[in-house]
């Protein structure tokens, strides 16, 4: 119990979000998520986590004990510093022992005021700008683990009043809010989004908030009751703002209903802030001039920080984490745009012609420019050419697509092949796609084995290259799933990881990998299994794409 105890305690105060715990053959490890990044912090012996420590998650949660053999989730409470904390439990067997993961459920995170998510004056204006409709829908789009629960719960703790009566349809309900009516989904009892919602709307209500659009009968009510006088909050999974009007028609939304309901669109993504005990700038001679430009061009001031690790962040040079967000106004002409049918491209082009579309490259810069955030945090997220500026500045280049693919999204590359990079570190990612990019390939990028998966069921690429070890779907699972659950058995995928043990390597081969590379690695070496695994399953002939 005190161990229990001093493990969650020991996360709470560090303001992680996750525990895991974790079996090896004869030792296991207590891992805690801290802005996003696993970090070990206790080693024990394995007949007492696997056993004791264990078995007293399962009971604080009301798990089955005694059941080792399937996959269980559960809840719990616990008092700490005061505080009532929720813990969500959830285990699953493994080849060394159950291995259990502790979500924390700060209420701390729902609190968050609005003016301090960390937002560039022009996404709050035009997101305050939206808020003061008398109706109509806002979507907060991104990956899981995107902070877009963060944002909504701000969006409704600033528009409470005690005159409006507010809902929330919520799978699950994480956070208490006060002064609001929160509604669990349970699709065993019949409580999907859509039969709730319906529900809800016989309820009187000013504000809803539906957890998430799954399906096109959430979307068609949701949609429906931003059209008769209800302000509505949702969130969707997308890469980017525009290509969500996209994902809504593919759905089998009419155009039609997407049009007068939409009020804006924001897509995210979560980054590490420099700590600001030990921020420093960088010299220019060391900073990236490239980044420095394109900063000048966007009227940013051109200078670039890092933290040099102190005390306060562990030597991190981080503490805590803030949203990178492209948000889209949906003005007159772009509703045009949408009756009308037209495609990302062209809603981009007028988006950004029309200065009503902020886009996640700008807003990485304002956050590179205010020392929020480092390069290496930042520029997954930005891609940077000369078409790309000049549609921004009002010019009339026309960008092939929106000009910041997130995580799972490409670039337009007519003709090339297309490898999507699978890796949680960003560096790595960064490494990868430069050597990938440079051999003449179009790359896709995924943060996880879960953003993956649905990156792929929308778009299948030409071959995956993934890391094993990654937070909430690792690349054994990836690999699972792109072979049974989506059945893409001719797709080349090549395992990166840094295990050696043969046995892992079986697994991977065992699941249907192709290939699998150990880190560290060449990125010569990296290029050539590229090539060799699209040559096997006759993507290519005889020489990379480059050299034709």
């Amino acid at each position: 119990m005190l161990l229990v105890n001093s493990i969650i305690s020991q996360a709470y105060h560090k303001r992680s979000s996750d525990i895991h715990i974790e079996h090896e053959e004869k030792a296991s490890h207590v891992r805690i998520r801290i802005d996003g990044v696993l970090r070990n912090i206790m080693s024990l012996p394995k007949h007492i986590a696997a056993g004791p420590l264990v078995s007293r998650i399962k009971i604080m949660a009301n798990l089955d004990v005694s059941n080792h053999m399937r996959p269980q989730d559960g809840r719990a409470k616990i008092l700490l510093a005061g505080a009532e904390v929720g813990l969500r439990v959830s285990t699953l067997p493994t080849s060394y022992g159950e291995k259990v993961v502790i979500r924390i459920l700060d209420q701390r995170a729902a609190e968050v005021p609005f003016d301090k998510l960390g937002f560039a004056p022009e996404v709050s204006a035009i997101i305050e700008n939206s808020l003061a409709a008398s109706q109509g829908l806002i979507l907060v789009t991104g990956p899981t683990g995107s902070g877009k629960t963060t944002t909504l719960y701000s969006v409704l703790n600033k528009v409470r009043s005690e005159s409006s009566n507010i809902v929330t349809v919520e799978d699950p309900i994480e956070y208490k809010l006060a002064g609001i009516n929160q509604v669990q989904v349970n699709e065993k009892q019949g409580l999907s989004f859509a039969s709730v919602l319906r529900s809800v709307l016989r309820q009187d209500p000013d504000i809803i908030m539906v957890g998430e659009i799954r399906d096109r009968e959430t979307a068609d009510i949701a949609f429906q009751s931003a059209m008769t006088g209800h302000m509505v909050f949702s969130t969707l999974h997308t890469n980017d703002a525009v290509s969500t009007i996209i994902r809504l028609v593919d759905m089998g939304v009419d155009r039609f209903k997407i049009s007068p309901g939409l009020l804006a669109i924001t897509a995210q993504r979560l980054v590490r802030k420099i700590c600001p005990y030990c921020t420093v700038k960088m010299p220019a001679a060391e900073s990236d001039q490239a980044i420095l430009s394109a900063m000048i061009s966007y009227g940013f001031e051109p200078v670039l920080h890092k933290g040099r690790g102190c005390v306060k962040c562990e030597g991190s040079g981080y503490a805590g984490r803030t949203s990178m967000v492209e948000i889209l106004q949906v003005t007159e002409r772009i509703k045009e745009m949408i009756n009308s049918g037209a495609d990302a491209a062209e809603i981009t082009q007028a988006a950004l012609e029309e200065k009503v579309l902020r886009t996640m490259t700008q807003d990485a810069l304002w956050q590179l420019s205010k020392g929020y955030t480092d390069l290496a945090e930042a520029a997954p997220y930005m891609i940077l050419d000369k078409k790309t500026a000049a549609a921004q500045s009002g010019a009339a280049a026309s960008p092939a697509k929106s000009d910041v693919p997130g995580p799972g999204q490409a670039q337009a590359s007519a003709g090339k092949q297309r490898v999507m990079i699978v890796e949680d570190d960003p560096i790595m990612r960064l490494l990868l796609r430069k050597f990938i990019e440079g051999a003449g390939f179009e790359v896709l990028e995924a943060v996880d084995g879960a953003e993956a998966l649905d990156a792929i069921a929308h778009e299948v690429p030409d071959l995956l290259l993934s890391d094993i070890n990654m937070p909430r779907m690792n690349g054994l699972d990836l690999v699972k799933g792109v072979r049974q659950t989506l059945g893409l058995s001719d797709l080349p995928i090549i395992m990166l990881t840094t295990e050696t043990s043969d046995k892992s390597q079986e697994m991977a081969f065992e699941l249907g990998a192709d290939d699998y590379i150990i880190k560290p690695f060449k990125g010569n070496l990296v290029v050539a299994r590229i090539n060799a695994a699209l040559r096997r399953a006759g993507k290519i002939s005889c020489c990379p794409p480059d050299m034709k």
